[in-house]
Parts: C-alpha cells; structure tokens; sequence
C-alpha cells in the first residue's frame, strides 16, 4: 500500500474503508479474441502547442466521437510535453513526420491542415469502415481489472486469424480516458481524452508472439501485472481508479526490420472497472490540504447511492467537534468543504459513515 499512500497522503482509513477502496476481483474469466479488423488512429501532439489546442483538438475529438467503437484513437505527446512518455514518443517517431499536429491512420501521414479537417473528418470515417471490413490476420482479445489494492491485471489473448510469415509484436497500453489538465489554445482546465500514458510489456513495441511462419489458429495468452506505483510514475492520479478512467489497449505490430507498422488493435472498451457485485459504498476518498487553518476540500466517489451518508469531523478523544454533511447522496463524485477555522491545533479525523461502514482521513490544524 505504500504507493497508494504516498499519492492519498491524507488516507487514514480503517482496515475495512481500504477493502471496500479496491476490492478483490472474484472468479474466472474468459477473455474472447473478436474476428475484427481496428487501426489505430495517431494524433502527434503537445501540450504546448497552439494548433494542437484549435483545430488539431476539434479533429481529434470529432474523430474520437466519429469512430472510437471501430479503431483505437489515442494522442501521443512528444517534444517536451507535459504528458509525453517513453511509449509516446516512440509511437511517433516510429511514424517519422515534422510538426505537429499529425494525424496517423495507421502509419500513413493523413496531412491534416486548418483549411481540411473537414475532409479529413470524412476520409478517415470512410477509410475506418473499410478497414472494418477487412479480414483480420491477428487480433487481440484484452480484459483489464484492479488485482486487490496494489495494481492492475491486465490479461490478453491473440489468435491468429490467418497463416502468416510476419514477425508480429503485442504491445499493450495504458491510455487514460480522460483528465484535466494545460493545453495550448484550451487553457489550464482543458479536458484531455485518450492519451497514452505508457506501455504495459517492456518495450514501447511489445514482445514478439509470431516470427516466421505460423499456422492459422496459433494463439498466446499473457498477463501483466502494473503497480500502482508504476500508475503514479505516469503522472496517473489514483483517486477513482477503478471507475473506467483507464483504458486497457493492444496493438499488435509488424516488425519490417526497418519499423513497425499496425496490423491491428483493440481495447477494453469499460475500461479498467472494479467488480460492482463486490464494490460497496467507498470507491476512495480524499481530503486536500491536509494541513488545514482554514478549509479543505473532501473529495468523495460513490459507486452506488446511499440512503444516509454522515461527515463529521471527530477530536482525537473521539468527540464529534463539527458535522460536515448529513444526508442521502447519489452515485458519482461529490465535494464537501470541511471548515477548520476556529478549531484549537491539533489533529482531527474527518470521518464518513454510511451504515455500518466507516473510513477516516486525517486532517491537521496547525
């Protein structure tokens, strides 16, 4: 747990409150390898650049929108941005290209300007779906879960579709949905989708599962095991993880001996989920500052509605020295303010109750 804590410095939660934060999964699982055909879609960025705030955000997003359930669409940072990483800039400098934004479709350069994106809007839709249509010579079936309360598995299966003599790579990733964060011609709150965040199996362009010939219905299964300290290492927040903010994706390559071209992708598409049969009210919880003269801010994600929920804020002799919040509250993330001042220096819990359910955090008044 240490590498959880160290991200949720304020967690003091009972034995149970970090049972019910990150559940263990329960039972087997099948993972299905799908006979389908998805590329992937590339959008070289960086956080600094303007272009890739205007009309590169509007392309990706409509993009993203247009055919996210046929083909993996992903933004790779590079040059210094605040969100790029060893397997994004490999990505990219696979694909070659100058400038940014560039939009892949695969590995070909889809030569995006301001003056076109409305072509290339309807290209790529058009390009996707014949795409779809192609059989597949390898494919991935991919499942990713929270393994107890210090990582993900992510499990993957590949089948081979047809005979091949290519020599093909897995690589796995971690992509994150959706965060906030700066962005040139968007400002400091803009709303990330996407992004790669690292790769899962050692090398940015995977392991090799098939290297000369090899038969049609040839098939590798592996597992991955991620701890949340490698997460944080990402610049992944670990508050409501577990919620599908993470995605799951594999692209299987083609090493050419000169680069590595996409022969095909999926993703986890419910992202990386907890098990709702064994979550029960606490999915995590927070409170910032810790350290607190005058107010923080309790941070709270409720997988499921509760009929009564309690805040309070408990002295060390186990006094209740101010209530917080009394009431019913629905599933999603919600904030309360803990109010501090007045309150003599010392240290509080801020406690949250719902049944027989309980969790702590730490709050200091200095």
């Amino acid at each position: 747990m240490k590498h959880l804590n160290r991200t949720i410095l304020s967690f003091s939660l009972v034995a149970a409150a970090l049972w019910f934060a990150f559940p263990q999964q329960a039972g087997c699982q099948v993972i299905v390898v799908p006979e389908t055909s998805h590329p992937m879609i590339t959008k070289r960025t960086a956080s600094w650049c303007g272009p890739c705030g205007s009309y590169g955000w509007s392309l990706f997003n409509d993009v993203l929108s247009d055919v996210g359930d046929d083909a993996l669409v992903v933004a790779a940072h590079y040059a210094g941005s605040l969100y790029e990483n060893d397997a994004s800039v490999a990505v990219v400098a696979n694909f070659g290209g100058f400038g940014q934004p560039i939009f892949f479709l695969n590995n070909e350069n889809l030569g995006v300007n301001s003056g076109n994106i409305s072509d290339v809007r309807a290209e790529v839709q058009q390009r996707v779906a014949e795409m779809n249509a192609e059989p597949p010579v390898v494919q991935a079936g991919i499942s990713a879960t929270l393994n107890g309360n210090d990582s993900l598995l992510v499990k993957v299966k590949t089948h081979f579709f047809q005979e091949t003599d290519k020599t093909v790579n897995l690589a796995v990733y971690i992509v994150e949905r959706s965060f906030i964060g700066t962005q040139s011609g968007q400002g400091n709150m803009a709303q990330h989708k996407n992004v790669i965040r690292m790769a899962v199996n050692g090398d940015t362009f995977g392991e090799v599962i098939a290297s000369g010939p090899t038969a049609q219905g040839t098939e590798t299964a592996h597992e991955f095991y991620i701890p949340f300290s490698t997460l944080e290492a990402a610049g992944i927040d670990l508050f409501g993880l577990g919620d599908g903010r993470l995605i799951a994706a594999a692209v299987l390559w083609e090493d050419t001996g000169s680069g590595y071209e996409v022969l095909n992708t999926n993703q986890d598409r419910e992202g990386v989920l907890a098990s709702t049969a064994e979550w029960q009210v606490f999915n995590t919880f927070r409170l910032t500052p810790t350290i607190n003269s005058a107010s923080s801010s309790l941070d709270l994600n409720l997988p499921a509605s509760v009929e009564m929920m309690e805040v309070s804020v408990f002295n060390i002799n186990g006094q209740r020295v101010r209530p917080v919040f009394r009431g019913p509250l629905q599933a999603g993330r919600h904030s309360f303010e803990v109010d501090a001042q007045g309150l003599p220096s010392g240290l509080y819990l801020v406690r949250l109750a719902h049944s027989n359910e309980v969790g702590t955090c730490r709050m200091i008044v200095p």
